[in-house]
């Protein structure tokens, strides 16, 4: 099973493959390969690798991504409903069957209104993130 994590280490990987291009922010590219002691890019200068990579994927989320909700970065790393469902938990038989009568959305929306369906499934910090009304 790919997690988010994992979904979104792969999108930043091809973007730092890709030199970090950004059309609307290109100066992106300079700031991060600043970061490395050496055109190989294999020494950092000031940070440890995960401070690195958190950087790049904060930035990558931002610039490359647009900031999105949650629940709409899960729909772009995952393509298939039971893939996305899987990642978030989401994978309890009749959870599954409300993905299956009301779509993804409908089942996301009863998270975030049926307090006893997040309380049977223990979903209550996937619905405090779906309610929030800005990207977290």
């Amino acid at each position: 099973m790919t997690e988010l994590h994992q979904a979104l280490a792969a999108r930043v990987a091809e973007w730092r493959e890709a030199g970090y291009r950004h059309d609307r922010f290109p100066a992106i590219a300079e700031v991060l390969g600043h970061a490395f002691e050496d055109d190989d890019r294999h020494q950092l200068r000031y940070l440890r690798a995960a401070q690195f990579r958190a950087l790049e994927t904060y930035w990558h989320l931002r610039l490359v991504e647009g900031t999105p909700h949650v629940a709409e970065l899960y729909r772009r790393c995952f393509d298939r409903t039971t893939e996305r469902l899987t990642a978030l938990g989401l994978d309890a038989h009749d959870l599954r069957d409300l993905a299956t009568d009301f779509g993804y959305d409908g089942l996301l929306e009863r998270i975030r209104t049926d307090d006893q369906l997040a309380r049977r499934h223990r979903l209550d910090a996937l619905r405090e993130t779906l309610a929030l009304g800005y990207p977290s």
